[in-house]
This record gives structure tokens, sequence and C-alpha cells, in this order.
């Protein structure tokens, strides 16, 4: 074989090489289509196929489509879920012809279990398009009752106060709070504080954020100002997922003991009874959850 052909034959395998590589560094944007579709299109048709790959979740009649989306280990770097949210327990369709649904319940499972590693450890982004689903309103407090509770066990009336602002600040729960629980270590989880657009309304403005070049932005982990600013007349806000540096860490590993299904009923058993010891105003706050 001639040195000029070696040459050649050498540049084709490089450059088979290096093609092989950059597809392999395809990012993909996961997503989970409950109500409208113009999010995703929207997202599709801006990003480059040669850079990012989609892989929708949902599969329409199959109820249990979550837990086959994990079992086919499908690593997601970007997530997108688009579903109406009204009361935060789970993002629904208004169609009548979608049966499919996610409930929060669900997510957080899947997240205390480690059931679905592909799809929560990897994250830089998620986007939630649905309503208050970054909401800080605490979803419960701490009713008058506990408060009295703690002053009969012996508190004064000031440490009374103190715990019971305590009590409200670790199990007051607001939808922010358990969206940042469930994408733990996500470095951005965009949503909306309040009412968000239909997805009719939030796809013109996807689009003038993707013409904007903006492309370059997707799955970098780092929150876009265009993006927030473009939808701030929307509610939309940034947060991130939980860590374990933050002050309310255990709340998320109480929470857990619950959902993980690693954890047999003796376990979980074992674990109410360790809450037992605990200040009886704390135990009526998990047991209100």
């Amino acid at each position: 074989m001639s040195a000029s052909l070696k040459l050649a034959l050498l540049a084709v395998l490089l450059v088979a090489a290096w093609t092989h590589e950059v597809r392999a560094d395809k990012k993909t944007v996961c997503t989970i289509t409950v109500n409208s579709s113009d999010e995703k299109e929207i997202f599709r048709r801006s990003l480059p196929e040669d850079d990012f790959r989609f892989v929708e979740l949902v599969e329409r009649g199959r109820p249990d489509w979550l837990a086959s989306a994990c079992r086919k280990d499908v690593h997601c770097d970007v997530l997108l879920i688009s579903g109406h949210f009204g009361d935060g327990t789970e993002f629904y369709s208004d169609r009548l012809d979608a049966r499919e649904s996610l409930p929060v319940d669900e997510m957080e499972r899947a997240s205390c279990s480690d059931s679905c590693p592909g799809l929560f450890s990897q994250l830089k982004e998620v986007y939630l398009f649905g309503c208050n689903t970054l909401q800080a309103q605490p979803l419960r407090s701490a009713s008058a009752e506990i408060a009295r509770s703690l002053i009969r066990s012996g508190h004064s009336p000031a440490d009374a106060e103190r715990l019971s602002r305590q009590l409200n600040e670790r199990h007051g729960e607001s939808n922010r709070d358990r969206m940042r629980q469930i994408f733990k270590d996500v470095p951005v989880i965009y949503g909306f504080s309040s009412k968000a657009p239909l997805g009719r309304t939030a796809a013109p403005m996807l689009d003038r954020y993707f013409q904007s070049g903006a492309s370059g932005e997707i799955g970098s982990g780092r929150a876009s100002p265009r993006l927030l600013s473009l939808f701030a007349p929307s509610s939309m806000t940034a947060a991130t997922g939980s860590s374990d540096s933050d002050s309310h860490a255990g709340f998320r590993q109480d929470v857990c003991h619950f959902s993980d299904d690693r954890l047999s009923a003796a376990q979980k058993l074992g674990f109410v009874h360790q809450l037992l010891n605990r200040e009886m105003a704390e135990v009526r706050m998990f047991l209100d959850h």
C-alpha cells in the first residue's frame, strides 16, 4: 500500500472517529408531554439535530409509562414537562381523550428510590410548563393548636412561637420546595410562580427566544437571563435543586423514608418509631402530610 493511500485511509479513520465522538456528545432532551406539545415542538424545531436528540417518555395508553421509561435507562440532560398543574398534586391534561398524568408523589418516589437514575442523575436543566410549578407559597402551616400543644408540653410562649416558625419553614413545603427536592442537585429548574401561559401562547415566546440565538444555552446548566426576561410577565422563575448542604436537607431524607421503594416495611416502621421520639408537634406535622 502506497504512503499516500495509507495517509488517506488514516484521514478517513480519524474523521469517522471524530464523527462518532461528536454524535456521542449529543445532549438528550427528554420530554413528558402530558398536555400541550407546543413547547416540545418549538424546542425540537429550534435545536440542531447534530447536537440534540429528543426522547418522549410518555407512552400513550400505558399507565406505567414512567416506570417503563426508567427501565429503558434513557439518560436525560434536559427535561421538559408540559401539563396543567392546578392544585400542585399532578401534571394533567384537559383533553378528554388523554388519560396520562404525572403525579408529584410518583416523581418523589422515583427520585427518593433512585429507581430512575437516567432521568434524574445527569440533568442540567428542567423546564416545568405548568401553572404554579415553582410557587413559593407554603402548602401547609403549623396550626394554632400545635403552638398550644408546645406550651402544654412545657415550652414558654416565646419558645412555642419560635418552634412553630421553624416547623413552618421545615414542613411548609411549597410547590417550589417539592420540585427542588425531587430534582436534587439539578443546576437549573425553570417554572412558574403563578399562572403559566398555555402552550399556544408559550410557543411563540419560545420561538422568539431561540431566534435570538439562544440554542447554545440549552443544556448548559446555567439560568438564562434572556429566557427569564422574555417570560417574566408570565411569572417564569428559576430555582436550583436541593443539595446535601441545604439547611433543610434532613427533611428530604425524612420524606424519602416514606417514599423510598428500596426500604422494607420493617425499615419504614423503624423510622416511624424514631419519629415518635421527636417533639410531638413535629410528629403531628408529619402525620398531616
